[in-house]
């Protein structure tokens, strides 16, 4: 999917095959890059909250790409397969948004629970 995303951007926005070539090329590393971090953060979620990844799970759904690239029928299930903006994902599960909603809206503002 990111090969052939990354393929016909290129060629919707250079002006020459070699100027879409090197598009391509920071297209790919920047999108394998993100899964790259989205991997690494998967290891936190169990600290970040299921709400949290689910929210930024349904934010980051990359909606348009499921309709146009439909998967084979064997690995289609009723829950997926799903696929991501993994920056955006990223992104969201980097912010503090529902900490900060839940302090209050301060900034940087830390939220305690006693157990």
């Amino acid at each position: 999917m990111i090969f052939a995303l990354c393929d016909e951007e290129a060629v919707h926005t250079a002006k020459n095959e070699q100027e879409a070539l090197a598009a391509t090329g920071q297209c790919r590393e920047a999108r394998l890059s993100e899964v790259g971090k989205f991997v690494k953060l998967t290891d936190y979620l169990s600290t970040i909250g299921s709400r949290k990844a689910t929210t930024c799970e349904m934010k980051s759904r990359d909606y348009k790409s499921e309709f146009r690239f439909l998967p084979y029928e064997f690995l289609r299930s009723s829950r997926g397969p799903n696929l991501f903006d993994f920056k955006a994902f990223n992104e969201c599960i980097l912010t503090n948004t529902d900490l900060n909603q839940r302090n209050g809206g301060h900034k940087g503002a830390a939220a305690h629970t006693s157990g």
